[in-house]
């Protein structure tokens, strides 16, 4: 009997249909692997997909929420007019609040503590709730009341301060009695970064405070409830358009927490890139499954071919088996993907106070979906190529006659092509595209420094003189024999062990660098808003503590300005380079001073006599300089305290932001700015450290308006926030390691006939079941031991070039996780190796030897 292919293409795959189905009759066997490679990579990268969409979609949902009001306009340092608060006023209601950061003290037992201090009027907040903790409205525990005003304290911050309900507080120049503990308010995640827990106080009672002087670093803002009908997005063009000479920042519903959007979408994506890694090392394991599969039915292959059917027919056939197995797979994983948000949102709102709106976000689904199958054509082309290229008399011959076809060159180019499109559409689909390619581009040479040194060390094992000790003898030969999978089990194992090696050691780096290098640089104490009228007195209160080498106290003038023309052009984020668009969005840092700072360089330009006088001039950072198309002659415009200031760039400075000195983009010469109200800046180093608390309560009791800053405290809180992103990075990269766990165990699968094969050999031959299995242990514990120190060398560059040429900090390799990546390559490919050989040393010669 001939198979007929002279009929129509749907025939053809009609007859090819019918023979996938028969050749699935066995079920699943061979196929696990394949399979648990597609759920893995597929569900990693729709369970990312789908937890970022439900993150912002959350964020659009609850915009007036997180915003507490449908439109904001905040301004910096200086209060809002009342021009702006009477156009506010015309279209909605309106809610004042103003935010700083400041020292608040407990009257009764001395305790003090940084604070987030937040002053609201009786109209906050406009959407969402404020809950208080005993439970109570707004005006019951803000009001004045027997004389003295309310004020209601984060947990965490009346834990510090040792205070219950009914104790007395002190800001500023006033006291307050502590009524409630703030337990939630509704625009927390939009407040940006805050320096200390929220303490809460009455608009106008914040007026006697002190702390709102013109020249501190408040930020005043109005929030505004508009009509069911109205647009915000009218009233903002309006606002900007009628006040551009103020500075305002306005912000609606539609844009609420911009920075936690930017953090989504950033941090997401590369999660959604190391699930890619994932899926693209799961391909190898694809293709070892499909491999082994197609080894198993060489037989069935030849009788095809003998029955008159040509490599068209032969490679439809187990073309549609493998992709509806890889449907079903993907389809798996699109399901287990689905459900992330509704199994880990719980966990991530704990950790991360973001709405998540759970639900079912076809998008990423869909990608996940197509890159599943994309990855598995393109890694089954090629072993495909080969098997249905094989001569039928060849496919009769035994697993052990080393030949192996060639497979087509079209087949090389579509498996190339579908491979590439899937990093190639997570790249296209990035904010970052930079970034994405840069990770992209990172993986690939990973693999490829890890295939090249795979490579070399099989070469340079087969020249190695041959053991005497038998059993590594045959371990090493069985590495660099034909077909040995050495290296597809080097680059998968090794890659994800790459990854680990590469997290860790930055990690590492910068967690040493934090709690070494940085605290041993860092001043001691921050302190802001020092008034002019009282620099003096603080610097002599300051002296005493003061180290004594020159750096124990610095003073600088500080002003706040808003960039808003760049050589007369209005100043646009998303027209400058993406690793600056932080200097143009909200204000700036900015002071004035007649010498170089000592952590900066002159790079170009010159600096200004230290007795200048004349048309306003800046050194800027050149960085940030070049970013935004600025060079030394150029002009940049800056709104500071409600004035507009054109100056021209006189230098370019290399700052040494690590310096932990007072460093800034923007700094004026000393006669621009002079007259300005602003205020003080100061580091201070101290002498004796032990006399840390003792400084800390003086200088605070004396200057209560002045914001003092522990820099161990804010050293702390970063370690604490890298600690908790490394835990998801890592459980992240966990996949690329399971991935190639998956692939070693498909590779093992695809060499378990010839294993079999070459057991019986050596029992025909009188060896024993033991040294089998020493031989078996010896080969995995090399491959083990290769593949960790490759892992390492890879990972340690990548590691290296990161820490020393991203972040600029001293590099130490650690040992630690040298011993770490190592003892992980060795134990994980010994244990699944001799796992797979369990069933190889209980083979019995004369049933595989009478097939040869």
């Amino acid at each position: 009997m001939r198979m007929d292919e002279s009929g129509p293409m749907i025939g053809r795959w009609g007859l090819a249909w019918r023979l996938a189905r028969r050749e699935l009759r066995d079920g699943l066997k061979g196929f696990r692997v394949l399979i648990a490679c597609l759920v893995l990579g597929v569900a990693s990268i729709a369970g990312v997909g789908s937890l970022g969409a439900s993150l912002r979609a959350g964020l659009a949902e609850q915009g007036r929420v997180l915003l507490a009001g449908d439109l904001s306009v905040r301004s910096f340092q200086q209060p809002l007019s009342v021009e702006v608060l009477e156009e506010l006023r015309k279209a909605g209601t309106v809610a004042r609040t103003a935010t700083l950061s400041t020292n608040i003290f407990a009257v009764a037992n001395g305790e003090r503590a940084l604070a987030a201090l937040k002053a609201v009027d009786d109209h906050y907040p406009l959407y969402g709730d404020l809950t208080f903790s005993p439970t109570s409205s707004r005006d019951a525990v803000l009001e004045r009341r027997n004389g003295m005003a309310g004020i209601a304290l984060a947990p965490e911050l009346a834990e510090r301060l040792k205070v219950h309900p009914g104790d007395r507080i002190r800001l500023g120049s006033s006291e307050f009695v502590l009524r409630a503990l703030l337990v939630s308010e509704p625009d927390r995640i939009n407040s940006g970064m805050r320096l200390g827990p929220t303490a809460m106080i009455d608009f106008d009672a914040a007026g006697n405070t002190g702390l709102l002087a013109r020249g501190s670093l408040v930020t005043w803002e109005a929030k505004v409830r508009l009509p069911p009908d109205a647009d915000p997005e009218i009233l903002r063009r309006s606002l900007l358009d009628r006040f551009s000479d103020q500075g305002l920042r306005v912000t609606t519903r539609n844009g609420a927490a911009p920075a936690v959007r930017r953090f989504i979408d950033r941090f997401g994506h590369f999660l959604l890139l190391v699930g890619l890694t994932a899926l693209l090392l799961g391909g190898v394991g694809v293709a070892n499954a499909v491999t082994a599969w197609l080894e198993r039915r060489r037989a069935t292959i030849a009788v095809f071919k003998l029955l008159g059917a040509d490599g068209a027919m032969v490679a439809r056939c187990y073309l549609l088996a493998v992709f509806v197995l890889a449907a079903g797979a993907a389809l798996a994983g699109v399901v287990i993907g689905a459900a992330v948000p509704w199994l880990g949102g719980t966990l991530v709102t704990r950790w991360w106070p973001v709405p998540l709106a759970v639900g079912l976000y076809p998008i990423p689904l869909a990608f996940a979906f197509a890159a599943g199958l994309a990855i598995t054509g393109g890694f089954i082309a090629i072993p495909l190529s080969r098997a249905v290229a094989t001569r039928a008399g060849h496919l009769f011959r035994g697993p052990v006659s080393g030949e192996e076809s060639q497979a087509s060159i079209s087949a090389k180019t579509a498996a190339l092509m579908l491979v590439v499109s899937v990093p190639a559409a997570s790249v296209w689909l990035a904010e970052r595209r930079d970034l994405a390619i840069g990770f992209v581009l990172g993986a690939g040479l990973s693999i490829f420094l890890l295939t090249v040194l795979a490579k070399t060390l099989q070469a340079v094992l087969r020249r190695l003189p041959r053991p005497r000790m038998i059993a590594l003898r045959m371990a090493l030969a069985n590495l660099v024999r034909p077909g040995a999978r050495t290296v597809p089990v080097m680059v998968s194992i090794g890659l994800g062990l790459t990854l680990f090696a590469t997290l860790a050691l930055v990690e590492g780096n910068l967690r040493r660098d934090i709690s070494g290098d940085l605290s041993r640089r860092a001043p001691d104490f921050f302190f802001v808003d020092i008034a002019k009228n009282r620099r003096a007195a603080f610097e002599k209160e300051a002296a005493a503590y003061a180290d004594r080498d020159g750096e124990g106290l610095k003073l600088v003038p500080s002003l706040r300005g808003t960039i808003i023309r760049l050589n007369g052009r209005l100043a646009d984020p998303e027209k400058v380079s993406p690793d600056v668009r932080w200097v143009l969005r909200g204000d700036r840092g900015l002071s004035f001073s007649r010498r170089l700072p000592d952590s900066n360089r002159l790079v170009a330009g010159r600096w200004w006599p230290e007795d200048y006088h004349g048309p306003p001039l800046v050194s800027m950072s050149a960085n940030e300089a070049r970013g935004l198309g600025l060079d030394v002659g150029s002009t940049i415009t800056l709104r500071v305290m409600g004035r507009e200031i054109t100056a021209t760039v006189a230098s370019l400075r290399e700052v040494r932001w690590r310096s932990f000195g007072f460093n800034f983009v923007i700094l004026f010469d000393p006669a621009t700015l002079a007259d300005a109200p602003f205020t003080w800046m100061a580091t201070l180093r101290l002498a004796d450290p032990d006399v840390e608390t003792d400084a800390y309560r003086s200088l605070t009791d004396a200057f209560p308006e002045v914001t003092a800053v522990r820099v161990g405290d804010v050293l702390g809180e970063l370690d604490a926030i890298l600690a908790r992103m490394a835990i998801a990075i890592r459980l992240t990269a966990a996949l690329a390691l399971i991935a190639g766990i998956l692939v070693l165990a498909g590779a093992l699968a695809a060499q378990q006939r010839m294993r079999l094969h070459e057991a019986a050999v050596l029992k025909t031959l009188g060896a024993r079941r033991r040294d089998i299995a020493r031989i078996h242990a010896l080969e995995y514990l090399l491959l083990g031991a290769l593949t960790g120190g490759l892992a390492f060398l890879v990972g340690g560059a990548a590691g290296w070039l990161v820490v020393t040429k991203v972040m600029n900090i001293s590099f130490m390799a650690l040992p630690g996780v040298v011993a770490t990546t190592v003892l992980a390559g060795m134990g994980l490919v010994l244990m699944l190796g001799l796992g797979a050989s369990h069933a190889t040393l209980g083979v019995r010669p004369w049933r595989l030897l009478r097939e040869a």
